[in-house]
């Protein structure tokens, strides 16, 4: 009766944090700047739009969306952003990591080129 107690007490604590944990949706939202230099801003709205500004004039708009696959790319454990143009070229990025331990990195790597972009807050 005590492992059956101990096994459903495991279950639920798990779940609980399964239902606090932040989805890479809402992780993205907000401002990010260039590691190498702050002329370079992204900013990702919950609307599924993403500006990109350099030297504070906006350059690009896309829409973009996050899940397990993007283009021919598909993987259950990992995630992939996926920005599409004004003329509707896809693009598709893994994402690395968003703010992994309160680190403030967006992390995201290009499946085109492989080139790793890093953003922070």
């Amino acid at each position: 009766m005590g492992n059956l107690i101990f096994t459903i007490a495991t279950l639920m604590l798990g779940s609980i944090d399964l239902i606090y944990q932040e989805e890479p949706t809402q992780k993205i939202l907000g401002t990010w700047y260039s590691e190498g230099s702050r002329a370079t801003k992204w900013i990702y709205y919950e609307s599924g739009d993403l500006h990109k500004y350099l030297d504070n004039e906006l350059s690009t708009v896309f829409k973009y969306s996050i899940s397990h696959s993007c283009g021919s790319d598909s993987d259950n454990e990992f995630y992939f952003i996926k920005w599409v143009d004004s003329g509707g070229t896809e693009f598709c990025y893994e994402i690395n990591g968003i703010n992994e331990n309160n680190t403030g990195i967006l992390s995201i790597t290009s499946m085109k080129t492989g080139r790793i972009s890093l953003f922070e807050r």
